[in-house]
């Protein structure tokens, strides 16, 4: 059967999009659901909101390493053990 990747990406667009409404209507919008639905379009795709150390890559600000570099230090070790 073919993949179903039109009707899956669509999906992720939605619930991006819900999660952008959830998530910002409550701190910076008006009460008018049209300015909410216009912020919540243009939020969607990233939803970080800046830079700053709190919403930016921990690994920039704390040299925390990433799960894949972790992941791959863990399976180097078992290998040598």
């Amino acid at each position: 059967m073919k993949p179903t990747r039109r009707a899956l990406r669509r999906h992720h667009r939605q619930r991006m999009i819900r999660h952008a409404l959830r998530t910002y209507a409550l701190r910076w919008w008006k009460d008018d659901p049209d300015v909410q639905r216009r912020c919540a379009l243009r939020l969607y795709n990233n939803l970080a909101k800046c830079s700053c150390w709190m919403c930016g890559n921990p690994r920039r600000y704390e040299g925390r390493l990433t799960r894949q570099e972790v992941q791959q230090l863990q399976a180097a070790a078992m290998e040598r053990a």
